[in-house]
């Protein structure tokens, strides 16, 4: 709330959107999609992969099957399941949550 006092003579509205990032409804999406937890993984997992892939494909190193990889290589779960399709999907359930959160601040 402090930057939107500082703003407010700019005629600027600062909100948090802590609806925009709910790691529960994004697992509970890929698990719809046939993706089990374990999968999905947390850091650089499915669902970060497959946004990444819509936002800045460039940034997306090929992955082959994480199955016989080492650990520690910066990433969880397996994230060759990723695809452009997910993170369309994904990106668009975030943007959904944060307008229904904006809608209730009016």
């Amino acid at each position: 709330m402090q930057t939107d006092a500082l703003l407010k003579n700019a005629h600027v509205r600062v909100w948090h959107l802590s609806s925009y990032y709910q790691p529960e409804l994004e697992a509970k999406f890929l698990s719809n999609q046939g993706i089990d937890r374990d999968a999905q993984g947390e850091h650089a997992g499915v669902g970060d992969m497959a946004q990444i892939m819509v936002l800045s494909p460039d940034y997306v190193r090929p992955i082959q099957k994480t199955t016989a990889m080492p650990k520690n290589l910066g990433f969880s779960g397996k994230p060759e399941l990723a695809s452009p399709v997910l993170g369309r999907a994904l990106l668009k359930l975030r943007i959904n949550e944060a307008i229904k959160q904006i809608k209730g601040f009016q």
